[in-house]
């Protein structure tokens, strides 16, 4: 099912239907959050884009360094089964990824997180668009549902890879204007993919985290329609590199680059936001952003 504006929102009422009493079975609030505070907690929310071509070795040693700092993380570019195989196995965390499309899992503490409902959400087509001979198959979402355990909410995480080479500068690639179209119906897929999470959960949180293939502050200098800034800035969302010191600096999420690519969007500021660049097991860094959350109630 490809989505449009036009027809997407049309599109997507029979599974929203479909999906409502996922919701309504979930934990209750009562129930899940055991020993809950009335203060606010903590949610430490991370994104982390692991070269596809790194060995299982390498992957388990950066998702291992990472876990300690995060509750939640969104991965993007896995790669090789046996990756996911380690996730399912080894990594003592609890995951989710689509069964026909594996490259983005989310994965979460069970210390923290109750699993409710996760799905696949189809960005775009590629229709034939290719930038390397591995990204023949076509865009997806991974959408996760979890009961936060100290308080009781649900939250929603959408973790995305939007394409890369599209964007250069905060301005299309000249040099490819079709990998920019498929860019720009990917962002606004990804609306569509918000709004419906908002729909299926109007008291949770929705965080939208992943490589948006897009740097923040280009974004922010160009304001170009297609790029998240303008088209999740008008959803309430917010980015984690917003007045940020990392923003100041023109700092990056990659080695050598200034460009903020990897990002957390949320419906509150974070009350802190890192780049570890201390674990370099990708040409990626982690990007972690921490948020208060209160409890239901």
């Amino acid at each position: 099912m490809t989505l449009n504006f036009r027809t997407g929102l049309c599109s997507l009422i029979a599974p929203l239907l479909a999906m409502i009493p996922l919701i309504l079975m979930a934990p209750a609030p009562a129930q899940a959050a055991r020993g809950a505070s009335r203060g606010d907690s903590e949610l430490r929310v991370a994104t982390y884009n692991i070269r596809s071509d790194r060995t299982v070795e390498q992957f388990a040693a950066g998702v291992t360094a990472l876990q300690p700092r995060a509750d939640v993380i969104g991965l993007q570019e896995i790669g090789m089964t046996a990756k996911h195989w380690w996730l399912d196995e080894d990594s003592g965390w609890d995951s989710y990824n689509p069964e026909y499309y594996q490259q983005e899992p989310v994965i979460w503490n069970p210390d923290v997180f109750s699993f409710v409902s996760a799905r696949g959400a189809l960005l775009a087509r590629r229709n034939g668009i290719v930038k390397n001979p591995w990204q023949r198959t076509d865009c997806w979402a991974t959408v996760v549902r979890l009961r936060h355990r100290p308080t009781g909410r649900l939250v929603t995480f959408i973790n995305v890879h939007l394409q890369s080479a599209a964007v250069r500068g905060g301005e299309p690639n000249p040099d490819r204007l079709d990998l920019f179209s498929l860019y720009k119906r990917q962002t606004a897929n990804l609306v569509l993919i918000y709004l419906a999470e908002k729909l299926l959960n109007p008291f949770g949180q929705v965080y939208v985290m992943g490589d948006f293939n897009a740097g923040y502050n280009q974004d922010l200098r160009t304001g170009l329609g297609a790029l998240p800034l303008q088209r999740l800035t008008p959803l309430g969302l917010r980015s984690m590199w917003e007045d940020s010191a990392a923003a100041k600096q023109r700092r990056g999420t990659m080695k050598d680059a200034d460009a903020l690519i990897d990002q957390v969007w949320s419906p509150t500021a974070p009350e802190r936001v890192q780049i570890a660049d201390d674990i370099t097991i990708s040409d990626h860094y982690p990007a972690i952003a921490t948020y208060a959350i209160r409890p239901i109630g």
